[in-house]
């Protein structure tokens, strides 16, 4: 009897170690991968962006869906749901002309969020597609304080970050499902972006969306200042309980990208919560799914708990490490581990002793033959700039 109950304890404790960290990724067409089911993206995806046409089927294999939506910003004769002829929609400055941003060939119209007609448009719309459809959450674009990218363009009149961040929570109480808010990356930084108040006050935000996070297509590691904005942004959402999702925008191909991987999902380590970090690579690969093997590395019970600020990661010799006990790879514990991140322009030593082994990726995606691996080629005596690594004992 012993000997059962034992062996049951054991088989429940290996269930609740997840295969994965939290993932995330366009699925089918017009964005994501169209050769990919959702039944073979299911065990390695967790959250799905998907168009209408799609959302049941990939609800359906398991994978929470997120519907895209932009009411802050608008272009005309595109078919977005948010753009309409009622002019009081629209922001304006106080001279009485819209506010207006240059996209590529095109003309994007700042919305009016604050008003009751631009309030009624959202709740129309989203009921709309939640009713037809299931969908688990809004992904809702462009949600950062103008403020804070458009000081050198027109801003609405009378303008103040409090305002416009109260007309965000004000108009997602009228959504159906809980939202999720792209627009982190555009903080002051080191500081986050004052979006972040978001994950306090509105009991509809799911959580924050941080485009080109630790990676660009320009800035394959994002360097000093930046990164720790992303680092504090991370860790400020994750402590509200929130979501953070981080999307690393480097469309580069997976399988040439390995150091820029590993920079990336050190950096993440630092500071992710298990339970609401979600990883969301965009690293090309053949399949055109676009979750990473790196992802099956979940690490657990953390030496030092997530301190307020990136700097209390801050090793004596210059790199930024985080500790934990039980790191798991594919479900199976492949012992402590160790995240290491150098993101400045100087060489560091490796902070720590008794690491002998790394993690070694082959390859890019899960669906496309890409692994992910333990090593035993020791760490680096050295961490050369704008570097990471991950290291077990």
């Amino acid at each position: 009897m012993h000997r059962t109950v034992a062996l049951l304890l054991l088989l429940c404790l290996l269930r609740a170690v997840p295969r994965h960290v939290l993932t995330a990724d366009y699925l089918a067409a017009p964005y994501g991968s169209t050769t990919v089911t959702p039944e073979q993206a299911a065990p390695y995806l967790s959250w799905a962006q998907v168009s209408v046409p799609n959302a049941n089927a990939v609800a359906g294999a398991g994978i929470k869906t997120q519907y895209y939506i932009d009411p802050t910003l608008t272009i005309a004769n595109r078919g977005q749901q948010m753009y309409t002829s009622d002019e009081s929609t629209f922001a304006h400055d106080c001279l009485g002309r819209r506010v207006t941003i240059p996209y590529r060939d095109l003309t994007e119209n700042v919305m009016a969020l604050e008003q009751p007609s631009t309030r009624a448009v959202f709740a129309r719309s989203v009921k709309r597609i939640t009713t037809a459809v299931h969908y688990d959450a809004l992904f809702e674009d462009d949600g950062t304080p103008p403020s804070e990218y458009l000081e050198f363009r027109l801003l609405p009149c009378k303008y103040s970050d409090d305002d416009w961040l109260n007309a965000i929570d004000q108009l997602n109480q009228a959504s159906t499902v809980p939202v999720i808010v792209n627009g982190l990356n555009a903080s002051k930084r080191p500081l986050p972006s004052g979006l972040i108040r978001l994950v306090s006050s509105n009991s509809k935000t799911l959580g924050l969306n941080y485009e080109s996070c630790y990676s660009s297509i320009t800035q394959p590691k994002m360097p000093d200042k930046i990164w720790q904005a992303m680092e504090n942004s991370e860790l400020r959402v994750t402590s509200a309980g929130k979501m953070f999702e981080c999307m690393a925008r480097d469309t580069s191909a997976a399988a040439s990208s390995i150091p820029e991987r590993i920079y990336v999902y050190a950096s993440f380590l630092l500071s992710y919560d298990p339970a609401t970090s979600v990883i969301w690579d965009e690293f090309d690969t053949p399949s055109k799914m676009r979750v990473e093997p790196e992802s099956g590395l979940v690490a657990l019970d953390p030496v030092t708990a997530a301190p307020a600020d990136i700097g209390g990661l801050r090793t004596s010799n210059g790199t930024y490490a985080r500790q934990y006990r039980k790191c798991y790879l594919g479900g199976t514990l492949v012992g402590a581990c160790v995240a290491v991140v150098n993101p400045d322009g100087s060489a560091r030593a490796f902070p720590y002793s008794g690491y002998r082994r790394t993690l070694l990726l082959r390859g890019g995606g899960v669906l496309d033959g890409g692994t992910a691996s333990i090593a035993a080629v020791m760490p680096p005596g050295t961490v050369p700039p704008l570097s990471a690594v991950i290291a077990f004992q």
